[in-house]
């Protein structure tokens, strides 16, 4: 993992602190998630960064948050879910 997934990825660690490896393997097996782990550090940065800023402004940062804790932990929750086979017809 190079430095700036490092970053991204300690996002979503302090976000899901219960989940810590659940998190780090998800990470390690799907670009879609760290995608999201990407997505949420910008976000938290640009919220960070609205100091003083329009309250729209913050809420439209804090949904595209909250958003994108639920796709988060969804993806998490099927972490360990496995597909079963067709069924065989007789």
């Amino acid at each position: 993992m190079n430095g700036d997934f490092a970053h991204d990825l300690f996002h979503a660690l302090r976000r899901f602190p219960d989940q810590k490896e659940r998190v780090a393997r998800l990470a390690e097996r799907s670009e879609t998630f760290r995608d999201m782990c990407e997505e949420l550090a910008a976000a938290e940065r640009a919220l960070a960064a609205l100091t003083g800023e329009s309250t729209d402004r913050r809420i439209e940062c804090e949904g595209w948050i909250d958003r994108l804790l639920g796709e988060m932990s969804e993806a998490l929750c099927r972490l360990d879910v496995l597909p079963l086979p067709p069924r065989r017809s007789r």
